[in-house]
């Protein structure tokens, strides 16, 4: 990815390529969004911006050191992502690893790719790094939420914000990326406006099945005497993919509402059961397996629920 990339940021994206184009960058920077706005990518262009060799458009992406950090052997680039915990230790091996020369001659960048999965102990370990940065060191965090980190660290970081884009600048992200349009727009529809979340979606054929299989459940229920039926494709499943079902079921739900409120066609005509009258039921369906309660009974629960709603009755 480049710069030009990311869209609906056009103000931020123009600071740090100014900033890390002229190589006047502050020596912390937080990218703070939710999963799949871009921060990491971000990131990376960025520290690929800092040790370009082009005298032209920066990262080029073609010489040596762009080469070297897309490749991931780039000797003056380290990261830490896609950890559940960022001990002390690790923290201290990078702050170690930060203040050696660099190897190439350029500037030295980390990043912290999940930096609200630091314990208390290691961000207290970075804080002195933050405080006093070595020479020609950038450093790059990511986080989903600011308050996951102290304030202490905040204060000591230049904080940048991203937000989701809306469905039609997902769409249009997306089809720059390669995508066909019509898929394009099934992509950010259910990717909720996050580019990297639609990109993973995009492979996952899993998804799709599951998808697939709650749609046909919703659109075949008219009455009743189809609730068991279409509980039977998906009392199946457990743990992590009920909370996709329901998750699936809440999209759809807040889709077909809108429309119904607009007039606007939003492709689940099909579904005879109301979008508020869906959504409340998704919603007690999420109490209920909280609280333990048996996933059949729940979703069983679920579509009769929506059912009274609709007013679909023999």
């Amino acid at each position: 990815m480049r710069f030009e990339d990311f869209h609906g940021v056009d103000e931020l994206i123009g600071r740090l390529k100014r900033e890390t184009g002229s190589g006047d960058p502050v020596h912390a920077y937080l990218f703070c969004g939710p999963v799949g706005s871009g921060k990491r990518s971000l990131a990376r262009i960025c520290a690929r911006a800092l040790n370009c060799d082009s005298d032209g458009e920066k990262p080029c992406d073609l010489c040596g050191s762009c080469r070297r950090y897309l490749a991931g052997t780039h000797p003056d680039h380290m990261e830490l992502s896609d950890q559940k915990i960022i001990k002390v230790d690790q923290v201290r091996d990078v702050i170690q690893w930060l203040a050696t020369r660099s190897f190439e001659g350029g500037r030295k960048t980390v990043l912290f790719g999940n930096a609200d999965a630091m314990n208390v102990q290691a961000q207290n370990a970075l804080l002195k790094t933050l405080e006093d940065p070595p020479r020609d060191v950038v450093i790059f965090l990511t986080a989903e939420k600011p308050t996951s980190l102290l304030p202490t660290v905040l204060s000591r970081v230049r904080m940048m914000r991203f937000s989701p884009l809306s469905q039609s600048g997902c769409a249009r992200a997306l089809e720059k990326l390669g995508i066909e349009g019509a898929r394009a727009e099934q992509l950010a529809e259910v990717a909720q406006g996050s580019v990297g979340v639609a990109l993973k979606l995009d492979r996952d054929e899993g998804f799709w099945r599951m998808r697939e299989q709650v749609l046909e459940a919703l659109e075949g229920i008219r009455g009743p005497g189809d609730v068991f039926r279409a509980a039977e494709g998906l009392k199946a499943y457990k743990g992590a993919d009920v909370r996709r079902v329901l998750d699936m079921m809440e999209q759809i739900a807040c889709a077909k509402m809108e429309g119904e409120e607009t007039g606007r066609h939003s492709g689940y005509e099909r579904i005879g059961l109301s979008g508020c009258g869906l959504l409340e039921a998704v919603m007690e369906a999420r109490r209920m397996v909280e609280r333990n309660v048996n996933w059949q009974y729940a979703l069983e629960t679920l579509l009769f629920s929506g059912l009274r709603a609709a007013g679909l009755r023999e």
